[in-house]
């Protein structure tokens, strides 16, 4: 009898686990008790082309390949360190190297400890120009053709269906109430999108699912009548309260805004006025205004010397930074985007380098929970 009971208690535990980690138990929110549930954009691409781009810093790992299971193993420790809840993976597009890296290496490691109670989730970035073969700094049309079948909304339209067949279903895939939340980079730029979106939601809710958009829309522009980039449209509000459940941005360097050598001294003054217009206009809309940070910036070796550089100062810049978000989150959903955990390009990471060791990681861990 004895033995019986052992075992029924066996099988109502295991049953339990299952089903915390199919439909997540606790949500991540509540699990956080009352911290900033912090997401950060991770990039998946790295192998000797992508790492013969100059860099800014000297990753501890080394000039790792994004494939290498035991890199992944140590990136969601990493990540797990600094109180990171997912990974905003950057995606390329089905059959992409960030694809490949995302369905064979990087989703099977946050499957195999989702039991534990820091477990790390993911979730997409959607890497909108790439995927679409526009160029950075152009509108994005989505009648535009795509190939002599498909316009780039039809496109968008397919690799939405692609991610919810082959990710959404995930139980290591960030939900927020149960909705699968993606990053949609550079819907500011998009234009001619009404007739898709509808047909995303009908295409969504016929596979099951209904989608936490989290839209890109953010940059210096004025949140009413402000544009982009050229034959850019302002932001059209009815839109996005009928399709996205929030507004962000993925970071606000801009040199152009700034005299040689000047931006450091106002960047943060600037970013700070200019969440409070923008918060002001998003949740008049009814929508979420999720704060973005960064720990610095240097693309110098990447895109020349003369480019202004946000320092890090000892790690001072991105506590100022931290210091900036609190009256910005959400109270029912209190998201903060990190840009990056490993942009070494940008040098924006989070990642540990040869420099900085782990300092970051530590750093955002003690900054999110004051």
């Amino acid at each position: 009898m004895r033995s019986m009971v052992r075992l029924w208690v066996l099988m109502v535990a295991m049953a339990l686990t299952l089903m915390a980690a199919a439909c997540g138990g606790e949500t991540v929110e509540e699990q956080n008790k009352g911290e900033p549930v912090i997401f950060a954009h991770y990039y998946g691409w790295y192998n000797p082309d992508q790492w013969s781009q100059p860099i800014t810093e000297d990753p501890v790992l080394g000039l790792y390949d994004s494939l290498d299971s035991a890199v992944i193993a140590q990136h969601i420790e990493w990540g797990k360190r600094a109180g990171v809840t997912a990974f905003s993976v950057s995606w390329h597009g089905k059959g992409s190297i960030t694809d490949a890296q995302l369905k064979n290496h990087l989703k099977p490691a946050v499957d195999s400890q989702l039991a534990e109670d820091t477990a790390m989730r993911f979730m997409i970035l959607f890497e909108t120009p790439d995927i679409l073969d526009v160029s950075h700094g152009s509108v994005i049309d989505f009648d535009e053709e795509f190939s002599p079948v498909m316009s780039r909304g039809d496109k968008f339209l397919e690799e939405m269906s692609y991610l919810a067949d082959s990710y959404f279903d995930s139980a290591g895939y960030y939900k927020i109430d149960q909705q699968p939340a993606v990053f949609i980079y550079l819907m500011r730029d998009v234009i001619n999108h009404q007739t898709y979106f509808n047909t995303l939601k009908s295409n969504m809710e016929a596979m099951g699912f209904d989608l936490y958009l989290i839209g890109d829309v953010i940059h210096w522009q004025n949140p009413v009548g402000g544009r982009t980039v050229q034959h850019s449209e302002p932001a059209d509000w009815d839109f996005y309260k009928a399709n996205f459940k929030a507004i962000s941005g993925y970071n606000l360097y801009d040199p152009s805004r700034y005299p040689a050598n000047g931006m450091e001294d106002r960047f943060l003054s600037d970013v700070e006025a200019h969440w409070g217009i923008w918060e002001a206009e998003i949740n008049a809309h009814g929508l979420r205004f999720v704060p973005f940070i960064i720990p610095g910036y240097d693309d110098r070796n990447l895109r020349g010397s003369d480019r202004p550089v946000l320092g890090r100062d000892g790690g001072q810049f991105y506590g100022q930074h931290w210091a900036m978000v609190e009256p910005f989150i959400s109270s029912d959903v209190p998201h903060v985007a990190i840009t990056s955990f490993n942009e070494w390009h940008e040098g924006t990471e989070l990642e540990p380098s040869h420099r900085y060791g782990v300092s970051y990681l530590d750093n955002t861990k003690e900054l999110s929970q004051r």
